[in-house]
């Protein structure tokens, strides 16, 4: 049944960041508009596009949807400050352009915020393809991940898709900054992982997002600042967590096995795989993943490598 009746006040923020979205962003909003839950605002926070994107957003007549168009262009994490900071909600809800959400997920992860010390409810996703309708994989697969204080498992892998996230407000406050600007591809890793130290995450165990896997998303265009990106996150959480080394060695040194591994294969396509294999052979004793790509850097040249797996991804 839809809830029609409206507070005065939003209960649930909805921010959306675009920067020439266009593609997809109709699909985006209608999955909003077709909620369960009805009583929210939509925060638009247009970083300067040059497409269709406004036109789109304002054929929508439906006053809880609020168009905030950027002075100029910034990073992905000062857009997502400023879309907050033009937000009433006590809960924000965050979906990107060329994600979709299903009818039910507002008002099944609501229900989740009962409890004060909860801060970031999150749910299962779908990847999908470019289409929105042929499914890649699912985020949890078999099993949901841990609930609760969840900062050490967070830190060994990330389990949160993103447009399945949504946090107390309050909880920014507890914070030094929101997202950090320094970041563009793994702002809202890092402020996730904040907030977790502090707070305590919520799972409905339920596919309620789908997450499209393509090539022109900033990820896979900007993915050689990944493995820089992690570093400073590091070296960020370390002067904010001071006993960070001490306490959590074992997670942080699957951190850095992780961005070693991205650093081979950034080797790899630019100077080949004898680099590449120069570069993972300390690590091959603790990771498979590292075993397995130095055995593929000796029986495919990078290019094959990199087709292969992004078809096995989804992507095209």
């Amino acid at each position: 049944m839809i809830r029609t009746t409206l507070e005065k006040e939003p209960y649930v923020s909805v921010i959306i960041n675009c920067h020439n979205g266009e593609r997809y962003l109709k699909e985006c909003i209608q999955s909003v508009i077709k909620q369960t839950y009805q009583n929210w605002e939509i925060i638009f926070w247009d970083n300067c596009s040059t497409d269709c994107s406004s036109i789109i957003f304002k054929e929508f007549r439906d006053i809880r949807l609020k168009y905030f168009l950027s002075s100029q262009f910034t990073t992905l994490g000062e857009a997502r400050n400023q879309a907050i900071a033009n937000a009433s909600g006590q809960l924000l809800a965050f979906i990107d352009c060329d994600d979709i959400w299903l009818p039910t997920k507002l008002e099944k992860q609501i229900a989740l915020f009962d409890i004060d010390s909860v801060g970031i409810v999150i749910s299962d996703c779908l990847y999908v393809d470019e289409s929105g309708t042929n499914n890649v994989s699912r985020k949890f697969k078999q099993t949901s991940p841990s609930q609760g204080k969840v900062f050490e498992k967070l830190l060994q892998a990330n389990f949160i898709s993103q447009p399945t996230a949504i946090i107390r407000k309050s909880a920014l406050y507890k914070l030094d900054k929101w997202f950090d600007s320094d970041f563009n591809l793994i702002d809202e890793y890092d402020l996730f992982i904040r907030l977790s130290y502090y707070y305590e995450l919520a799972v409905c165990n339920e596919v309620l997002a789908k997450q499209r896997i393509h090539k022109n998303s900033l990820t896979w265009r900007q993915v050689d600042r990944i493995p820089s990106e992690k570093k400073l996150f590091l070296k960020k959480l370390s002067q904010m967590i001071p006993s960070l080394e001490v306490t959590y060695r074992q997670e942080l040194k699957a951190i850095r096995t992780q961005i070693l591994i991205q650093e081979s294969l950034l080797i790899w396509e630019s100077e080949g795989g004898d680099m590449a294999r120069k570069a993972i052979r300390q690590i091959i004793p603790e990771s498979r993943k590292a075993s397995l790509i130095y055995i593929l850097s000796i029986l495919f040249p990078y290019r094959l490598f990199n087709y292969l797996n992004r078809r096995r991804i989804g992507l095209r």
